[in-house]
């Protein structure tokens, strides 16, 4: 059902999604909608303790790629009914203190202190909050709120979801907004259903237990690309905790401009809406047959295959070590996400086993399914941590690019400070094959030259081939003077002319 999903959402979007990402936006928007019903979950990893559902999902999309609609698209067609529940949700806790409003005053003979009371509780039903579908952004103090709420009622569920996380993490980092820093350290707590008390001289909270949340952050990669200072930061966010937390799409190849638009008719779109609409009666039906607070179990073959996954993962892991004791960021972040990948797979076999509609105890194929799913984020986790390094050279190709057809300098590359100076000499002996490489994929070409009046210096150039041919000057001492020469003006009886 979740495959199908995912190409009526692509129709609607013209194409302009991938599979990967569409399902992680879907995976976390139904984590919210099961979750708001208090289930909880056993297996061979929390046997004796029921935990409830959470996702982490982190999309980095590309130039051209769709975020907002795709979330507008899955509230407006498929789940649009839960709109109402959480309605009737808030109405009913309204209801419920109201009834209890009445019952105290009714006890209360006192004229004066009656009134008293019902001044108080006039001020308490003007002070009272919703309990939102979203949270884009909070303090600690409107979170613990919500989850106060979901603890008193034994049901509804949190989601984080923010469509352009990198713009929130910058505030971050360079900004140094302590009130989002604190709402991203909720966190590491929270995927567990844990929120931390607080006991200050101006605040005393004591700590919740049981709150299952959703995140969904999307954003483009671009500010992470062009910071170091950001990249780095973010790095440690995902070797602290939220790596293995957290299922990640990243594709750096995807340009949906490039690779050409592909639209869709209009009778093609009104046939995804249709079916859309009806996957939305199945998911709703699925919902309300579901009792609050289920605990939903693995089947002991589930389990035997979750035990199988983490010695299998341990194996993976190990192999980092073969050659050193001490890995590199980029591979302990890879590490920690196989290491651990057993809990966040756990959970969303939950999911995948809930959507099948089925009351008995959690499936193999349900957890496989699961580790499908991860082993392909994990490869875009591996892409996202290697992309700085590419990037690099990007940033000089697209330099080179905007430069075409002529000769541009070391030193002038040098300046535009695509990495630290003191770097710049290792980075740049390989940036001749990289470049090429980069222009193979986009029908251009690219040459060297050494410049100057000993020809001490060094130059490269990107050039069309169907307008310019790189010709070779002298070559000694494999020092190679060359130049790009007009095809157009180098014909024989070629004339200039003035318009």
């Amino acid at each position: 059902m979740l495959d199908d999903i995912v190409q009526q959402l692509k129709i609607l979007s013209n194409y302009k999604i991938d599979d990967i990402s569409a399902l992680n936006v879907l995976h976390a928007k139904l984590n919210h909608l099961f979750s708001f019903k208090g289930i909880k979950f056993m297996s061979v990893n929390n046997p004796n303790k029921p935990t409830v559902l959470s996702y982490y999902a982190f999309n980095f999309v590309q130039s051209g790629g769709i975020k907002d609609k795709l979330v507008d698209d899955i509230d407006l067609y498929l789940l649009s009914f839960f709109d109402e529940y959480i309605k009737t949700y808030n109405e009913t806790r309204l209801n419920k203190l109201e009834i209890k409003h009445i019952k105290e005053i009714q006890n209360i003979s006192d004229q004066p202190e009656k009134n008293r009371k019902k001044k108080e509780h006039d001020d308490e039903l003007k002070r009272f909050k919703k309990l939102h579908k979203k949270i884009s952004n909070a303090t600690m103090s409107s979170l613990y709120e919500s989850a106060q709420m979901i603890e008193q009622e034994k049901s509804g569920s949190l989601m984080f979801q923010n469509t352009e996380f990198v713009v929130f993490y910058k505030d971050i980092v360079v900004n140094r907004d302590k009130t989002k820093g604190e709402f991203l350290d909720t966190l590491y707590g929270l995927y567990d259903g844990n929120l931390s008390g607080t006991n200050t001289t101006t605040t005393e909270r004591g700590s919740i237990k049981d709150i299952a949340l959703s995140c969904l952050f999307m954003s483009s990669p671009k500010i992470l690309e062009k910071s170091e200072k950001m990249t780095d930061e973010f790095k440690d966010v995902l070797e602290q905790g939220i790596a293995r937390r957290s299922f990640v799409y990243f594709d750096k190849n995807k340009n949906y401009y490039k690779e050409g638009v592909e639209y869709a008719s209009y009778e093609q779109k009104i046939a995804a809406i249709t079916k859309l609409k009806k996957y939305s009666n199945i998911i709703e039906k699925i919902f309300n047959n579901i009792p609050e607070g289920t605990i939903f179990e693995f089947s002991d073959e589930a389990n035997k295959e979750s035990m199988k996954w983490g010695f299998k993962m341990d194996e993976e892991c190990s192999k980092f070590y073969t050659f050193t004791d001490n890995l590199r960021d980029e591979e302990n972040i890879l590490c920690i996400n196989l290491g651990n990948s057993n809990w966040k797979i756990t959970k969303l076999a939950i999911l995948y086993h809930i959507l099948d509609g089925k009351s008995d105890k959690v499936t193999v194929e349900s957890f496989n399914k699961a580790t499908e799913f991860f082993e392909k984020t994990h490869k875009c986790l591996e892409n996202l941590l290697n992309n700085k390094a590419s990037s690099d050279y990007e940033n000089l190709y697209n330099y080179l690019v905007q430069n075409r057809n002529k000769f541009i300098s070391t030193m002038d590359i040098r300046k535009q400070k695509f990495v630290k100076w003191k770097e710049f000499s290792n980075w740049f002996k390989d940036a001749p094959n990289e470049i090429e490489e980069l222009c193979k994929k986009n029908g251009l070409c690219a040459g060297t030259t050494y410049i100057g009046d000993r020809n001490q210096g060094f130059a490269i150039s990107i050039f069309d081939p169907n307008k310019f041919r790189y010709e070779v000057i002298s070559n000694n001492d494999n020092r190679v003077v060359a130049k790009l020469v007009d095809i157009e003006k180098s014909k024989p009886n070629y004339t200039d002319s003035l318009d």
